[in-house]
């Protein structure tokens, strides 16, 4: 039973001491914060513009406004820009699946 705690304690899971990665991309970030981890570094009235227009996923706890750093990466991720190749890859693949027809 000893040993069994043990490995428990040096895993950090019971004690507290380590957070695992999935809880790291999770965290809770305030809007200082979100300044500093957005590439852009936007300005605290450009970030509550966003928030206004519904276009940053976002939460309030009382008048304060929080963000999920997970929602962020996913939000900063879907307005990646396609590159001309893929572009044209996918163009292809609308042409060469024009004369099929779903049966």
């Amino acid at each position: 039973m000893v040993a069994s705690t043990n490995k428990v304690e040096k895993s950090g899971t019971l004690s507290g001491t380590k957070q695992p990665a999935t809880q790291e991309a999770d965290r809770w970030l305030n809007l200082d914060e979100l300044r500093q981890y957005h590439p852009a570094h936007p300005a605290a009235k450009t970030i509550y513009a966003w928030v206004a227009q519904r276009r940053i996923p976002n939460y309030k706890q009382g008048q304060r406004v929080v963000f999920l750093k997970s929602e962020i990466d996913a939000w900063l991720l879907s307005g990646k820009r396609k590159t001309s190749a893929e572009i044209l890859a996918e163009l292809q693949e609308v042409v060469t699946n024009l004369g099929r027809t779903p049966r």
